[in-house]
């Protein structure tokens, strides 16, 4: 056995041999004793589902580990070096990260695990393994492994099916309650929470996740306070998540407490960067989080936070980033930051002569020029205009826009010398 391996046999369970796949095979093998590609047709003697797949494998492995990816996920980081840290007594939780349409949402799933133990998985779809983990008192390393999926895991189940008396996943009733949130069945969901919450069996992770879950559930059936008291409580147990300062921030924006909805998203963006401990967690983009801080912001009349957030979504947005800098430069000249509405200015219209605007654009170029002059800003737009006219001589507006601007600027003899020229 290679000392610098990671003692763990990596499945590769169902997962198509796409180029990217095979481009980190190479890498796998650096760091994991064995990789194995998993086709489930191999497995017939195993059973047919999921659970029984993983049993089988897990119970036969030649390492002291195996660890599970699934269809086409991938590690979202390579460095695992804290494995090491593991033994009999404590294990590591995966998380898998899935892009939404609500966001990233994550989930944690137990998919490391020591060799040899026979049935560790309960489930048939779901392999779960909370039940020999609070059974045998099993603790989890601080840091998780982050796998980047494409498929939420409980979405296309069937959640009956994985009722199978004894060897159900204890954390079943939030998959479900999850099925009834997608399909808008609050109270059903709701119902589906307590009962989770009512189990003594459940991980820290999941405990966590029914607390939100339900706090959820409470914003929709417009029972804010009980939902704040929630969250409360989530986040003493557990500061480092990310949903319970969303839903805290969801109801005082619906109860137009501006000032706590700020505080709940500056809560929200100190554990941006960090895993989240709970499971069937959210995280929305960070741009969007900073461009609704500066939304809040201006609602309590604090322009200039407003526009820092502003500009620290343009850095980060991937959408219409010209038509954002419009904004931006509307906000800076309002607020007098000649500097950064030169800087956006600049972004808009790189080059001056040759600016190919439709009749709509050309006003409202011309309307940011009055906007300059009114913060007397009168060198900006003299410069602008005299570039404009040199290169168009004939062109009257940019020379009645060159005159007005030199007369606004108290130069006086300059205006005079290009109406001359004229006459």
């Amino acid at each position: 056995m290679d000392s610098k391996k990671l003692p763990i046999t990596l499945y590769l369970y169902n997962q198509p041999i796409s180029e990217r796949i095979s481009n980190l095979l190479e890498s796998y093998n650096e760091l994991f004793e064995k990789v194995e590609v998993i086709d489930t047709n191999s497995l017939v003697v195993a059973g047919n589902d999921k659970t029984s797949h993983w049993n089988y494998l897990a119970c036969n492995s030649e390492t002291p580990w195996v660890l599970f990816l699934d269809n086409s996920e991938i590690f979202e980081s390579l460095d695992l070096s804290f494995l090491h840290q593991i033994d009999q007594n404590t294990w590591c939780s995966c998380i898998l990260n899935i892009n939404t349409d609500k966001g990233i949402e994550s989930y944690h799933q137990t998919r490391l695990i020591p060799t040899g133990i026979e049935g560790i998985f309960q489930g048939i779809e779901l392999p779960d393994a909370s039940n020999y983990i609070l059974d045998n008192n099993i603790q989890l390393l601080n840091e998780s492994i982050n796998i980047q999926s494409d498929i939420v895991p409980w979405e296309n189940i069937d959640i009956s099916k994985e009722r199978v008396g004894l060897s159900s996943p204890v954390n079943l009733f939030l998959h479900e309650a999850r099925n009834y949130i997608a399909d808008q069945k609050f109270v059903q969901a709701a119902s589906a929470y307590r009962v989770a919450l009512k189990k003594e069996r459940l991980l820290p992770f999941d405990y966590l996740a029914a607390l939100n879950g339900l706090a959820r559930c409470y914003v929709e059936q417009h029972k804010w306070v009980r939902a704040l008291e929630l969250m409360e409580y989530s986040t003493e147990l557990e500061p480092q998540q990310h949903l319970p300062y969303l839903i805290q921030y969801k109801v005082y924006q619906l109860g137009k407490n501006w000032e706590a909805a700020v505080t709940s998203l500056n809560s929200y963006l100190v554990n941006y960067e960090s895993f989240s401990k709970s499971s069937h967690d959210i995280k929305i983009p960070y741009h969007e989080t900073v461009l609704e801080l500066s939304n809040l912001h201006l609602d309590l009349g604090k322009k200039d936070l407003a526009y820092e957030y502003y500009c620290d979504f343009l850095n980060t947005s991937l959408e219409d980033v010209r038509e954002s800098h419009h904004l931006a430069l509307k906000m800076a000249i309002g607020l007098e930051k000649k500097r950064d509405a030169n800087r956006h200015f600049k972004f808009l219209y790189p080059n001056i002569l040759d600016l190919d605007l439709d009749v709509i654009e050309t006003k409202q170029f011309h309307d940011y020029m009055e906007m300059f002059l009114e913060n007397n800003w009168h060198s900006i737009v003299e410069k602008v205009y005299t570039r404009l006219y040199e290169a168009n001589p004939t062109n009257s507006m940019y020379r009645r826009k060159l005159i007005a601007t030199l007369v606004r600027a108290d130069k006086l003899e300059l205006a005079r010398e290009i109406m001359q020229k004229v006459a």
